[in-house]
């Protein structure tokens, strides 16, 4: 049965959840480093979990073929910019049709971390905008075949759902979709999820 993106971001949830929560706690001192790590982390679980290959950077830069990579550089419609994304991860092996996922993390006020976080604000709207401009991508090219785009955040140091999602409110407003907030049982997060399918 060829993966969603909704089973990739449960994995991610289960990958945290499964973290020893004191040594996460000690991951999650690293801040804004956190989000290169959970990306790496994501990677590798779904490379393990699914059987999955790897891009892999050939020595003329170009890469071998695989089922799921970290940061693709992604066409946009009606310009030349393109926009680099966290992960990109295949159906099922080989499809050559993919699912592309960006990640966030945005640390609340609960959080006692070393460092006093002040760009919760920030962090959410780059959240919203990189949903925005994964469904600005260019879908026509065999090599950039969308099957979904997410926009995921990690949000740690928030005290329970509701007050995540009073902050999204007041922070954001409208959204583009209605993000599936889901509480990572045993850690100190939670994951909102924006999701679009084709």
């Amino acid at each position: 049965m060829p993966v969603t993106a909704n089973a990739l971001v449960s994995l991610l949830a289960s990958t945290l959840q499964g973290s020893d929560t004191k040594w996460l706690q000690s991951v999650l001192s690293l801040e804004h480093s956190f989000e290169g790590w959970a990306k790496f982390q994501f990677a590798a679980a779904i490379i393990k979990k699914y059987g999955y290959e790897p891009f892999v950077r050939r020595s003329d830069g170009g890469y071998e073929p695989g089922d799921v990579g970290v940061e693709y550089k992604a066409k946009l419609k009606r310009t030349s910019k393109r926009k680099q994304i966290d992960l990109w991860v295949s159906p099922k092996k080989r499809a050559h049709a993919w699912h592309f996922l960006e990640l966030k993390v945005a640390f609340g006020t609960h959080f006692s971390g070393a460092v006093k976080n002040t760009n919760t604000g920030k962090q959410l709207c780059s959240w919203r905008d990189d949903f925005l401009l994964l469904q600005a991508m260019d879908r026509r090219g065999r090599e950039q075949k969308v099957l979904s785009v997410s926009s995921v955040l990690v949000a740690v140091g928030f005290k329970d759902r509701a007050e995540l999602s009073a902050r999204i409110r007041a922070d954001l407003g409208a959204l583009p979709a209605r993000p599936f907030i889901t509480t990572v049982a045993g850690a100190p997060l939670f994951l909102a999820h924006l999701c679009k399918t084709y």
